[in-house]
């Protein structure tokens, strides 16, 4: 096989370091924008770092050419920036000019990683959200505004480049390239991964992982833990990871592939992360007018604390259909519960939980039976950092277990009190 180079921007970051172990034990090539103050300690995989930034074209002209691939990440996530109108033309020129760089130089493939926000989520639990991107939908959601209008900038450069799948189309005759090495290598193609709620170890700069610190009372006796009326589809960082790199030769010119396993509101992801830990606290969830009230009094304050913007958020619902990415891209995600408690270990061992915590491990005794055998194999792989693990081994590959079928097609939000024994809970 030709060693073809696929850079990445953004590697450095949360799901960033999966990506660049994805892209190497698929075989290829690596190569990661970096800036000269970019920590990449994450990145543990052999890589090229290449010098330059999403708003110097010149820079990424440079670092493309020769590729095959480019999988653009790169993007604020700090929740700080996310309230800010100015993350907007962050998020969407920097998008633009990694486009016109791919366009100089003539990158075969592109995957551009936006987010379940660029669909605006919706107010009640909705069977499927619009396929195409609506900024109209996001209103004062700056990011989600930012990464729908970037992703219609990804659209217009790939019908510029070639005719687009029909977005409706779920036809069973299309037929995925399997190797890298196909004979349409160098054929246009763009694609465009929309993950939603994304989880997994390793998050050092608490990107979703401090929801689980708000989830989960650290006090004694524990106190009751406040939740809003919104439900997300979850997905662990590591699948995302093997999805992205999968799309550049099996994904379709021109698709959006949504990502995500269960659909689980929050109140009932803070009883599952409950549950693991050991620990229950009353769990509360307002009425939605008093939230959205306590939320907009937040939001107006000159500085916008980090629960309003996170509240903004999660009062809605954010649920995907992944039917496509099932189909064309083999994505499999593995069960949420091994997901949490992959997370929630590495929050305790981290202190990211708090001294109470420190020493304690989330007990697998309240998970599924199939998440259980998943964790004994994920258990078995020993120590490696996860990163380094390849597509076929336990902690990256829990598919070879027989999974729970309902898990792979998509059904709308339940309610949290119709769980299922084995602590399956909702939305599978």
């Amino acid at each position: 096989m030709v060693h073809r180079t696929v850079v990445v921007t953004g590697g450095s970051g949360f799901v960033g370091q999966y990506v660049c172990a994805a892209v190497h034990n698929a075989g290829y090539r690596l190569k990661v924008l970096v800036r000269p103050t970019s920590d990449t300690s994450r990145i543990l995989v052999p890589f090229e770092p290449v010098l330059g930034n999403v708003n110097d074209t010149e820079s990424m002209q440079k670092a493309f050419s020769g590729c095959h691939a480019v999988i653009h990440l790169a993007c604020p996530s700090a929740w700080s920036m996310l309230s800010s109108p100015g993350v907007v033309d962050v998020i969407q020129v920097g998008t633009e000019n990694v486009i016109a760089a791919c366009k100089a130089v003539g990158v075969p493939r592109l995957v551009y990683m936006s987010s379940a926000a660029a669909t605006g989520g919706s107010a009640e639990p909705c069977p499927q959200l619009p396929e195409r991107p609506d900024p109209t939908r996001c209103g004062d959601m700056y990011y989600a505004r930012g990464k729908a209008l970037a992703e219609l900038s990804v659209l217009e450069y790939a019908n510029s480049l070639g005719d687009l799948a029909a977005p409706s189309d779920t036809s069973s005759d299309y037929v995925a390239p399997s190797v890298i090495d196909s004979e349409d290598s160098q054929a246009p193609r763009v694609v465009i991964i929309r993950p939603g709620e994304v989880f997994g170890p390793h998050d050092t700069g608490h990107i979703t992982s401090s929801d689980f610190v708000s989830l989960v009372p650290t006090s004694s006796p524990p106190l009751p833990v406040l939740v809003p009326d919104g439900g997300v589809t979850a997905v662990d960082a590591r699948d995302v990871a093997q999805a992205t790199v999968a799309a550049i030769e099996r994904g379709r010119h021109g698709t959006i592939y949504n990502l995500g396993g269960e659909n689980v509101t929050i109140r009932e992801l803070a009883r599952r992360s409950q549950c693991l830990m050991g620990v229950f606290g009353l769990i509360v969830v307002p009425s939605p007018w008093l939230t959205r009230t306590v939320i907009r009094a937040g939001m107006a304050l000159p500085w916008h604390p980090a629960w309003a913007v996170t509240g903004h958020y999660a009062q809605r619902y954010w649920l995907l259909d992944c039917t496509s990415s099932y189909r064309d891209l083999g994505f499999s995600p593995r069960s949420l519960d091994l997901t949490l408690y992959d997370t929630l270990s590495w929050l305790c061992e981290s202190g990211g939980m708090g001294k109470r915590f420190r020493s304690r491990k989330p007990s697998a005794s309240s998970l599924s039976r199939h998440s259980q055998a998943a964790l004994k194999v994920h258990l078995s792989a020993g120590s490696v950092p996860p990163t380094l693990h390849g597509p076929s081994v336990g902690i990256t590959d829990v598919t070879t277990l027989p999974l729970n079928t309902a898990v792979h097609k998509f059904d709308p939000i339940r309610s949290v009190d119709e769980e299922e024994e084995g602590g399956r809970g909702i939305g599978r």
